[in-house]
């Protein structure tokens, strides 16, 4: 004789089959959970990151701006310094010496004094190496024409970057800043 149960009971395998499902469903809930909760997670963080990025970027460009700022000023002053001290005595070549150092850590490779016809006079680089007289290095002919056209005295022609092709900046990548005196 089989024991008997109250009716409306469930049987054993039907309880455990109930059991599993809302395993199954309570699971399957708390891995959609999870996974929402993970993307918004990993949006948060890129959102920050990308806020980061950009205030780094913005911080860069306002560094090279005041760069570019110094530089300016500083060659757009030389007219007034080559006006104070003879171009072949000694202080002088001492003076911008002392001025190139204070520029080439800023990235300045060389500072050049060039006659009219764009052949150089003077020229300062980390090296200590002067164009001799006479050299065959010359401005090009877009810069001289630009620096004798009269309405740029007292402006900075910034040229292209581009990589140098020529000793001694052969494969640097460079940018002229000129002034005309």
């Amino acid at each position: 004789m089989k024991p008997s149960r109250p009716r409306g009971t469930l049987s054993l395998p039907k309880i455990l089959v109930f059991i599993l499902a809302g395993t199954i469903l309570l699971s399957l809930l708390f891995y959609a959970s999870w996974q929402r909760l993970n993307q918004k997670v990993e949006d948060i963080l890129e959102a920050q990151f990308n806020q980061q990025q950009l205030e780094l970027a913005r911080k860069i460009a306002d560094n090279v701006e005041a760069y570019f700022d110094y530089l300016e000023n500083e060659l757009l002053a030389s007219p007034w310094r080559f006006r104070l001290a003879a171009l072949d005595s000694p202080d002088f070549n001492a003076y911008m010496q002392a001025r190139f150092k204070d520029m080439h850590r800023l990235g300045i490779l060389e500072l050049g004094l060039y006659d009219g016809a764009g052949r150089p006079l003077r020229v300062w680089r980390s090296d200590n190496v002067i164009a001799p007289p006479g050299s065959q290095e010359k401005l090009s002919p877009a810069i001289l024409a630009w620096v004798k056209t009269p309405g740029n005295q007292g402006h900075l022609y910034l040229g292209e970057v581009h990589r140098a092709t020529e000793p001694p900046w052969q494969g640097r990548l460079v940018m002229p800043l000129v002034t005309g005196l």
